[in-house]
């Protein structure tokens, strides 16, 4: 049985089409993973953040419940994990001035890095003597 090149080049591209699309699959399935890993990771580090505050303050302004003293204090934790991001500590100090403490531990938990949300748990206690 003679194979024709002709043949041998068509099922040499269903294979491809065949490993391309089980790649394109399996890609799609372990980013998926990943951004599940991600935002299990957030959630878990927000449940942190959230228990530095008394309940049912997540509604309240931050800036009606910390003092520009103590909000300053704040941006210079930030300051340390973003000191070159002016995207990140505009954002922050925005979040300082008119949004709630729900922004504020969301925007915390999402730029978490270099143990940001430990040293803002830590910060918050001290500054607040831990829940009210």
């Amino acid at each position: 049985m003679k194979v024709s090149s002709k043949y041998i080049l068509r099922e040499g591209e269903k294979v491809t089409e065949t490993v391309d699309l089980f790649s394109n699959t399996k890609i799609q399935e372990q980013a998926q993973t990943m951004d599940q890993a991600e935002l299990s990771r957030k959630e878990n580090l927000y449940q942190k953040l959230r228990k530095a505050f008394p309940p049912e303050c997540e509604s309240n302004k931050v800036a009606d419940y910390f003092s520009k003293k103590e909000i300053q204090q704040l941006y210079v934790v930030i300051r340390i994990s973003y000191l070159r991001d002016h995207q990140v500590l505009d954002e922050f100090k925005a979040i300082c001035q008119n949004q709630t403490i729900h922004s504020l531990l969301s925007f915390i938990s999402s730029n978490d890095k270099k143990n940001l949300t430990k040293n803002m748990i830590a910060k918050i206690e001290k500054l607040k003597g831990g829940k009210k």
